[in-house]
């Protein structure tokens, strides 16, 4: 069943319910006033014919004053009942002797032929004077109320629809875009757009909750298809950076096997180079692994490392290979971090072996170490050519190599800020790249304390 049908069909009941409760209770309460009215009059009547000398006579005078109908009547022991004045009432269903004592003390109704209340005074053994008046006008009023109650009921049920219907027509109407919208969803259409509706009803807080989900869905497939991409790229470049040691071992490899008439100089060089091309692949599949593994969800132990001591570390480094450059370096003391020091050392050293790779001895460069808030901010710039306004522009993304033609010149992989900025990453922390004011690329990494 439909929630339109199910909110038409509780607001009819409801109407229903309600509307019978009420006007049975009306009902009840003025039907029992109107005969509580009529045993006033008769119990009047039975109370001073009871105190007068004549008691027949007293009733029949009190009856005929009587504002309503009252029929005079007297019982004999035999059980002759006479009639003793013009009434409309003919009491033709005759009172048992059980109805006419009870009658002494209360007021009784009594079914039948004809439908009445009657009070009784006892005159003599087994004797018995009776006043009663007719319950007609009751019965009526009862029908004609019960006719316009029903009548009622029909109009009111007739309103709650047409009104219930006109209030919940928008939702309903919001409701069944939003399913439409739903099914394009499962049907793998990320582009459904959701209705918007601006108001604070119930549904109105449904569909803006959708919104936010399907474009949170749209904005997670449209990274998935990023990532996808840069992947497919990825692969292909590795792929690539394999192919070409595979290719130049396997070249010499063969030179070796069927030349006979090489030098020993021809020999010593073509060792050399496999040497080199081994190493290089040694480094793509070094990198590559090192990527999976910081890609990966599992928990690092950490430990608390002296952040401080690392990057002092770099400093010797860089000093001690490159004894001529010029280092400007302002490290604080005591900052520590929760992290891996084997991780974070790696992304000092990648840091400062791209510095002496892609640059020359004079080229100068900046190491520094501070605290902002609750972070630990590292910053390595140097003054050389640094990178394209592209690569600032895109930042450090994952699986994504700067320059792979600069890499295979330098024997790197050219996946060295790729690993660092998944080293950040798996810290909780943040790195970007931007031009440094000695001219060339700056990395800083924001670290939580």
């Amino acid at each position: 069943m439909k929630l339109r049908t199910r909110l038409t069909v509780l607001s009819a009941l409801v109407i229903t319910v309600l509307s019978f409760a009420i006007s049975m209770t009306a009902l009840l309460s003025a039907e029992r006033s109107e005969i509580s009215r009529l045993d006033s009059v008769l119990t009047t009547i039975i109370d001073n014919a009871a105190s007068a000398d004549d008691a027949v006579t007293a009733a029949m005078k009190l009856a005929d004053d009587s504002p309503i109908d009252v029929v005079v009547a007297f019982v004999s022991y035999e059980d002759d009942l006479t009639v003793l004045n013009q009434s409309k009432l003919k009491l033709k269903n005759f009172p048992t002797l059980e109805q006419r004592r009870d009658a002494q003390k209360r007021a009784v109704t009594v079914e039948g032929a004809e439908h009445y209340r009657m009070r009784s005074f006892k005159i003599g053994p087994q004797e018995f004077l009776v006043v009663a008046t007719s319950l007609d006008s009751v019965d009526e009023n009862r029908r004609t109320n019960l006719q316009v109650f029903f009548l009622l009921t029909l109009v009111g049920v007739s309103l709650a629809i047409v009104i219930s219907y006109v209030l919940i027509r928008r939702d309903l109407k919001v409701i069944d875009q939003v399913i439409d919208a739903a099914d394009e969803i499962s049907q793998g259409r990320t582009d459904a757009s959701i209705p918007t509706t601006g108001g604070n009803a119930e549904v109105d807080q449904l569909t803006d909750a959708l919104q936010r989900m399907v474009l949170s869905l749209q904005h997670a497939v449209e990274l998935e298809q990023d990532t996808q991409k840069r992947m497919q790229m990825f692969l292909g470049d590795a792929s690539h950076e394999l192919r070409t040691p595979l290719t130049v071992i396997k070249g010499y490899v063969e030179m070796l096997g069927s030349s006979q008439d090489m030098s020993e100089e021809q020999r010593e060089r073509a060792y050399l180079r496999l040497n080199t091309e081994i190493r290089r692949m040694e480094k793509l599949i070094s990198d590559l692994l090192l990527l999976a593994r910081l890609g990966d969800e599992t928990e690092e132990p950490f430990e608390r490392v002296d952040l401080s001591d690392i990057a002092l570390g770099g400093v010797e480094d860089l000093q001690m290979l490159d004894p001529e450059r010029p280092v400007t370096v302002d490290i604080s003391e005591g900052i520590f971090v929760q992290g891996s020091a084997a991780l974070l050392n790696q992304f000092v050293a990648n840091a400062v072996g791209n510095i002496r790779r892609h640059t020359s001895s004079e080229v100068p460069v900046a190491i520094a170490l501070r605290v902002e808030g609750s972070d630990a901010v590292l910053v390595i710039e140097d003054g050389g050519s640094g990178l394209s306004d592209e690569a600032y522009a895109a930042g450090i993304q994952h699986f994504q190599r700067f320059d792979p033609s600069r890499s295979r010149a330098s024997g790197g992989s050219g996946l060295g800020m790729s690993i660092m900025g998944a080293i950040v990453r798996k810290h909780a922390g943040s790195v970007g790249i931007s031009r440094s004011e000695l001219g060339g690329l700056r990395i800083e990494a924001r670290l939580p304390r």
